[in-house]
């Protein structure tokens, strides 16, 4: 290529960039002319109020059938200019930006596009830096910087409300997907009185179940009740089998009929350290067996582990709070005692930890094994707390110090049903069950 070539290549790549100078230039100056004409307009309205208040009253007071003395002229006068001043100082002003640049509204009127973010604010627009230095002398104006993404992928940080123990897991912060067929929702929550007690209840679908697919619907659940006098609690909390192909319903089917049935027993006058709670686990898991017949499934198609409790409320501030629990499978109940730092467990099957290796072996299940029943009484010191919980909470009270000392203090009174659902939506590393607690607190302290 001669030399001749390049000089005209660049003085053609000078021109073009005088060109772009040019533009620019010629938009700065009709912006500014736009924005003269505009504040003159407004001047001019400004001035034309007071110009047209002030014949108006001078009209009003000058009339010739008046008889009102000087006096009540200047009054009248007064009160119009007045009115009139009130009314100017309302008069709207453009906005404009610090550097006289037209604002959102401005250029929403005129019909051009301010670029934003995800959130709808105004993004910024990037120009060409030094242009107008560069021209002349045979430099290339720098690449114009992109502008910010509209559409993006939510980071970590948007997830930062929950709770996080360790790194987190990946599976928290992907999309939520939905199932193909009808199931129930992915999240649920409750907060109630009964007497002297204090109720939160949340169930929400883990991560490795909602992020891909086939997408798995909540296989936990659970149920709050109370009897008619006000005067037991009823909780029962399930989980289904992964293994189930519709263990969601063998969950929702057994906590329902737990609830329904021991209620029914103490409405009959039957006390809860009474209630035959082999029968009424056999109970269940007929109930569970037909709602499977009814849908062609097989009684493993629905399995699942369940702790229900009865819990009184305490006859009078101070008194303790009595608590009857049943379970089968690797369900859990843990005491937090008022003052202390710490869950305690004291229900439940807990899973064979041997080896470093967590075993997901359950000992019983609904409606296969209802005989394997067990059951317990305690107390419920004033100010302290009881929590039915599934693995997916259980398990962190067991393995990680960090989370226990965490809901130790979060739960430590009854907090708002937001706050308890956000809790237990905790985020740890390997941890993407579901997750269901339901904490009943001895309100009576």
């Amino acid at each position: 290529m001669t030399s001749d070539h390049v000089d005209a290549r660049q003085n053609i790549h000078v021109v073009r960039q005088h060109a772009e100078v040019a533009e620019i230039n010629h938009g700065s100056v009709t912006g500014y002319s736009d924005r003269y004409a505009a504040r003159v307009g407004t001047r001019g309205v400004r001035l034309a109020w007071p110009a047209t208040i002030f014949i108006s009253a001078f009209i009003e007071v000058a009339f010739p059938g008046r008889k009102a003395g000087w006096v009540v002229d200047l009054l009248a006068l007064a009160a119009v200019m007045a009115t009139g001043m009130a009314l100017l100082a309302r008069t709207p002003t453009p906005p404009t930006s610090p550097h006289g640049q037209q604002s959102a509204r401005d250029s929403t009127a005129r019909g051009t596009d301010q670029p934003r973010t995800a959130s709808g604010e105004p993004g910024v627009v990037w120009t060409r830096p030094g242009l107008a230095n560069q021209l002349g002398n045979g430099k290339q104006a720098s690449s114009p910087r992109p502008p910010t993404p509209v559409h993006r992928q939510p980071s970590r940080l948007e997830y930062a409300a929950v709770p996080v123990f360790g790194r987190g897991a990946r599976a928290h912060s992907f999309p939520w997907l939905t199932p193909s067929r009808t199931v129930p929702n992915g999240i649920a929550a409750d907060r109630a009185q009964v007497g002297g007690l204090a109720l939160r209840a949340a169930s929400i679908v883990g991560p490795g179940h909602r992020c891909e697919e086939p997408v798995v619907p909540r296989q936990d659940a659970y149920r709050i009740s109370r009897d008619s006098r006000n005067r037991f609690a009823l909780v029962a909390v399930a989980d289904g089998l992964s293994s189930g192909k519709q263990s969601e319903l063998g969950a929702n089917t057994a906590v329902s009929s737990a609830v329904s049935l021991l209620r029914d027993e103490i409405e009959k006058g039957v006390h809860p350290k009474t209630v035959d709670i082999r029968w009424l686990y056999s109970t269940i898991a007929e109930g569970m067996n037909q709602q499977a017949a009814n849908r062609r499934l097989s009684s493993r198609d629905i399995d699942a582990v369940m702790i229900a409790a009865v819990v009184e409320t305490p006859a009078y501030d101070g008194a303790d709070a009595f608590a009857w629990l049943s379970w089968i499978g690797d369900v859990s109940a843990w005491l937090l005692l008022p003052n202390s730092d710490v869950w305690k467990f004291v229900a439940g099957d807990r899973k064979d930890d041997s080896d470093e290796m967590s075993s997901n072996a359950v000992t019983g299940t609904l409606p296969g094994t209802p005989e394997r029943v067990e059951t317990m009484a305690m107390r419920v010191p004033p100010g302290a707390a009881l929590a039915l919980v599934s693995d997916g909470v259980g398990d962190a009270l067991a393995s990680i110090e960090a989370a226990n000392r965490y809901f130790a203090r979060a739960w430590a009174s009854p907090p708002s049903a937001t706050a308890f659902l956000n809790d237990v939506s905790y985020d740890a590393e390997r941890f993407i069950d579901d997750r269901t607690a339901v904490v009943v607190w001895n309100d009576r302290a």
